[in-house]
């Protein structure tokens, strides 16, 4: 008999009576040593636990009398040959119709079974770094998420980005950037817990699914993380900003900082901007200054939700200031609690920082991320959002008391500002808080022009521009109460930095 499958014919009684060449080649056997012998004889290699014996499908068609049974089976041969084997058991009869025997066809299909395995793979792994891929990383967060709810437990996620990949990219070529990927994707694998879960999110970024992990524990990781890519001696890392390869890294947890999964992978990316956009080379923990607008305006839903829009406008608008009102928010909060201001004051005061910017919706996206000096026209398109922002919030009547605070937030202490260049106490208080909290984090966060300040030198100038560009009452507050790190609410890095000469106001 010739035939590409192995082919086992058995008596009724469950002797052998024939077994083909391919039968011989991958059960290791010879078909003059097996005749007679009980069917079992074949199959002296390990088969996988679990699976359904060889014996069913000749014990179904012998005993049980069905015409035809088919199982497939994993299959390892006594000299370590691995096989995935299709059998197909077939009744045998005489010519009167009466059951003599079984014959046994097996298909030898682990070349198949590879390549589905392989087809398997990529459709849940990046080709590149073979870790797995976004898509596959949402649907195990929310699968994470889930079981986190049901159990009242915590799951975490970190977002991590190559800094300076472009011009890594740029100088060493493409290939040398993708050998870079893969090296981060090994470090990645080998310096997180076992039972996190490694993917790479897209372009040169990362992520990592940590269940059952806090804040703590996330940041950790993230650390750890860190410190080995920065320790790492990658190729060509000599001529990179600081002779190194580094990352930024964002964290959210559930259920602190999300409800959801995919609320919890919006804000680790919230997170790992907020680094990026500051220093860089850090982990940063996601907070949100909009949590006490919550608490500021409790029952205000739809009043809630019209800012949620508004600062999404302005977030997807800038990508370089992405966050930065949160930011001024907090900042602006902290000074005006150690102004000794009535809480509604601080209340109006938070949100107007938040929606400070929002007229910089109206403003040209190629002049908002411009790396070069603007031209005269330029900047007098920038100057216009004070105004547009005022005139749009204008339109909500809830939100009127804020107003003055939006369109005076660019106004300087010697006049010297804009729209209508007032000077000291004729600006309104909450107008010169905000301007204080907005140049403050645009000095100290990196822009298309120019580089981050280093958190001291932002704070002498603070001090210098005292009576000049900010009050001199509230720089000396900002100085003195705001500089610790607990009112602030966030960590420093106060590493030099390289930077260009640029105006301190954002």
């Amino acid at each position: 008999m010739n035939s590409r499958n192995a082919v086992i014919v058995v008596r009724r009684n469950g002797r052998i009576y024939l077994v083909n060449r391919v039968a011989e080649e991958i059960f290791g056997c010879r078909r003059e040593a097996v005749r007679g012998l009980p069917f079992e004889a074949v199959f002296t290699g390990r088969q996988q636990p679990g699976e359904v014996a060889f014996s069913y499908p000749v014990a179904a068609v012998l005993a049980a009398g069905e015409d035809a049974c088919s199982v497939e089976k994993s299959y390892v041969t006594t000299d370590g040959r691995q096989y995935s084997l299709l059998t197909d058991c077939l009744q045998l009869r005489d010519e009167g119709g009466r059951p003599h025997g079984v014959m046994l066809i097996i298909r030898d299909i682990t070349e198949q079974k590879a390549l589905e395995e392989k087809l398997k793979s990529l459709a849940v792994r990046d080709s590149m770094t073979m870790l797995y891929n976004q898509s596959y990383l949402k649907q195990a967060l929310e699968r994470e998420v889930a079981r986190a709810l049901e159990q009242g437990g915590r799951v975490a996620f970190l977002m991590m980005d190559a800094d300076n990949f472009k011009d890594y990219n740029d100088l060493f070529g493409h290939p040398a950037g993708d050998e870079l990927l893969k090296k981060l994707a090994r470090l990645l694998e080998k310096h997180v817990r076992q039972v996190d879960i490694v993917g790479r999110y897209g372009g040169d970024e990362f992520a990592v699914i940590l269940p059952g992990a806090d804040q703590a524990v996330a940041v950790e990781v993230g650390e750890r993380l860190r410190r080995a890519i920065a320790e790492y001696p990658f190729p060509y890392q000599e001529l990179m900003p600081g002779g190194r390869i580094t990352v930024s890294a964002g964290v959210a947890c559930f259920p602190d900082d999300a409800a959801s999964a995919a609320e919890l992978i919006r804000h680790a990316d919230e997170a790992m901007y907020n680094a990026k956009r500051n220093i860089k080379k850090r982990v940063e923990v996601w907070f949100s200054a909009f949590k006490g607008l919550e608490s500021d305006w409790p029952g205000e839903r739809d009043l809630l939700y019209n800012i949620g829009g508004l600062l999404a406008m302005v977030n997807n608008k800038d990508r370089y200031t992405y966050g930065h009102s949160e930011m001024v928010a907090h900042y602006a909060t902290a000074l005006a609690q150690a102004a000794g201001l009535a809480q509604e004051e601080v209340k109006k005061i938070r949100l107007a920082a938040f929606l400070h910017d929002l007229g910089k919706v109206d403003i040209p996206e190629e002049i908002l991320n411009k790396p070069g000096p603007l031209s005269d026209a330029e900047k007098k398109v920038c100057q216009r959002h004070p105004v547009t922002g005022a005139d749009i919030v204008r339109q909500i009547k809830s939100l009127e008391e804020i107003v003055p605070l939006i369109r005076h937030h660019h106004e300087r202490y010697d006049g010297q500002g804009y729209p209508d260049g007032l000077a000291g106490e004729e600006i309104p208080l909450g107008a010169r808080i905000i301007a204080l909290a907005d140049s403050f984090d645009a000095m100290i966060t990196n822009r298309p022009y120019r580089r981050a300040r280093r958190f001291q030198e932002a704070i002498e100038i603070v001090k210098k521009e005292a009576g000049r560009q900010f009050d001199p009452h509230l720089a000396e507050l900002f100085v003195a109460k705001c500089v610790d790190v607990k009112a602030i609410g966030t960590g420093w890095e106060t590493e030099s930095v390289q930077e260009e000469p640029s105006p301190p106001a954002g």
